[in-house]
C-alpha cells in the first residue's frame, strides 16, 4: 500500500483530520490526492497564507488557524 493510500485511510477513519503545512505548499500540484478540503476540520498554516486561499479553506467549512 502506498503512502497517500495509507493517508487517505486515516483522514476517511478519522473524527477530525488537520493539514499542517506551509504557506508556500498551496497552490502546488502534488503526485498524489490524499483528501477533499471538505472532508478537514482545519487547516494550519502561516499568516503568509494568500488571501484566496484563505477564503477557500473557509469556504470548504474547515476551520483555518494562523501561526
Amino acid at each position: 500500500m502506498e503512502r497517500a493510500e495509507i493517508a487517505s485511510l486515516v483522514v476517511e477513519r478519522c473524527k477530525n483530520s488537520y493539514i499542517l503545512a506551509d504557506s508556500s505548499k498551496f497552490g502546488s500540484t502534488g503526485m498524489a490526492h490524499i483528501c477533499n478540503a471538505e472532508e478537514l476540520a482545519g487547516v494550519i498554516t502561516n499568516k503568509d497564507l494568500p488571501e484566496k486561499y484563505a477564503r477557500a479553506i473557509r469556504k470548504s467549512g474547515a476551520t483555518l488557524h494562523l501561526a
